[in-house]
Formats: C-alpha cells, sequence, structure tokens
C-alpha cells in the first residue's frame, strides 16, 4: 500500500503562525517607534547645548544674554528647527531684564543706547513638531542660563 504524506500546512497552524506574529507586532511596534523618538530627541539636546554655549560666549562679550531677535552679530534666528527639523527653537528672556539708569550701553554698535533690554536670564527650548510631535513622554525640552534642563510630557523626568 502507498500512503500519501500531506504536503503544506493545516489551516489551524496557519492561523497560529499569523496570531503569532500579531502578537509580536504589536510589542515590536510600539518600542520601535519610542526608540526613534528617543533618538530624535538628541537633535534637540545638541542644539539646544549648543545654543547655551552661543548665549554665554555671547554673556561674557556683552554682559547680556540674547533672545531670537539677537543683538547686531549675534543673531539667532527666530523660531528655527533643528538640522532635521523635529524640533522648533525659541530662545525667551521673560522676567530678566534690567535697566541700568543713566548707563550707555551700545552693545550691538549701532550708536544707540541698549541699557533698556539687557537680559540677565534666558531659557531655550525645544518643542517637538512634525512627527516627533507624536512623542508624548517629551513634548518640550529647555535649558536656561544656569544650566538647568527641564521637559513637559508623559516622562518629563526621563527626557534629558
Amino acid at each position: 500500500m502507498n500512503s500519501i504524506k500531506p504536503l503544506g500546512f493545516t489551516l489551524i497552524e496557519l492561523i497560529i503562525v499569523v496570531a503569532i506574529t500579531a502578537i509580536l507586532a504589536v510589542i515590536a511596534i510600539p518600542a520601535y517607534q519610542n526608540t526613534v523618538y528617543k533618538g530624535h530627541r538628541a537633535e534637540a539636546k545638541a542644539a539646544l547645548t549648543e545654543i547655551a554655549s552661543i548665549q554665554e560666549r555671547i554673556f561674557t562679550e556683552t554682559r547680556t544674554y540674547v533672545n531670537n531677535a539677537g543683538r547686531g552679530r549675534f543673531n539667532l534666528d527666530a523660531n528655527f528647527d533643528t538640522e532635521n527639523g523635529y524640533y522648533r527653537i525659541t530662545v525667551a528672556n521673560a522676567g530678566c531684564t534690567v535697566n541700568v539708569a543713566g548707563a550707555f550701553v551700545d552693545y550691538d554698535g549701532n550708536g544707540t543706547d541698549d541699557s533698556d533690554d539687557l537680559f540677565t536670564c534666558f531659557t531655550a527650548t525645544a518643542t517637538a513638531r512634525g512627527a516627533q510631535a507624536n512623542d508624548t513622554a517629551c513634548t518640550s525640552l529647555s535649558i536656561d542660563q544656569n544650566g538647568t534642563k527641564t521637559a513637559t510630557g508623559t516622562d518629563a523626568a526621563n527626557c534629558w
């Protein structure tokens, strides 16, 4: 007697393989996406650290920090994006203007008195945009004149 050996897979075997693949995908895809977001955060961290360094060089020379408007040759582009566009960078000097009464300060070399807008602080903030805006764990990262690093999001304590 010749026995015929069945070829191929049964329907049950195929359903089991599809189910296992679906379970792995449900676990792997979010983990992969979180890793991608974390990698993109490095771009924001590098940009913010560079801005803080530039601000300190400016402060050393002019005794003031600058905002997005810049100061003469110390220009920071207003609301610029990081290299790959994952974050928008802004620099603000809120709440730290120092008026120097009776002093004439011309730190941009244009012959006008700039003593009414000397800044003793700054905060540079990187806000996620585009596909990175879906990163709810770290929606924005900030650094200030003291080097204090802060973040917003559902996992803000682990953003930096």
